[in-house]
C-alpha cells in the first residue's frame, strides 16, 4: 500500500506524494500539469499534484494498476504553504534543439 497526503486550503487541494512512489505506478513530472508543485522535504522529491486533473491522473493509474493508497487529508490553513513550492514545469523534458547541439546546420545566403 502507498501512503500519501491530501493538503488543502480555503480554495484549492493538492495530494502529496513522493516521487519515488509516483515513478513505481509509471508516471513521471512530464505526465503532469504547471499548476502542479514539486519541493524537496528531508532529501526526497515530492509532488504536489493539483486536485482538479493531476490527482485524477494518479488515482485512475492506481486503479488501473489494482494498487491500494491510503491518503489523509489535512486542512493546511488559509493559504497553504504548497503554493509556494517549485512548479513541477522545472521537471519537464523539453526538447530544445538550441542547447542540445542538434540544431541545424547554417547555410550561406543565397
Amino acid at each position: 500500500m502507498l501512503e500519501a497526503k491530501y493538503f488543502f486550503d480555503n480554495s484549492h487541494g493538492w495530494i502529496v506524494i513522493k516521487e519515488d512512489h509516483v515513478k513505481l505506478i509509471g508516471l513521471n513530472a512530464d505526465d503532469f500539469s504547471r499548476f502542479s508543485y514539486c519541493r524537496v522535504l528531508n532529501g526526497q522529491m515530492y509532488y504536489a499534484l493539483e486536485e482538479d486533473a493531476d490527482a485524477s491522473r494518479l488515482i485512475r493509474r492506481l486503479r488501473d494498476r489494482n494498487i491500494t493508497i491510503k491518503i489523509p487529508e489535512q486542512m493546511d490553513g488559509a493559504t497553504s504553504g504548497i503554493r509556494w513550492w517549485n512548479s513541477i514545469d522545472m521537471l519537464h523534458t523539453y526538447s530544445d534543439t538550441y542547447y542540445s547541439g542538434k540544431q541545424r546546420p547554417m547555410v550561406a545566403a543565397q
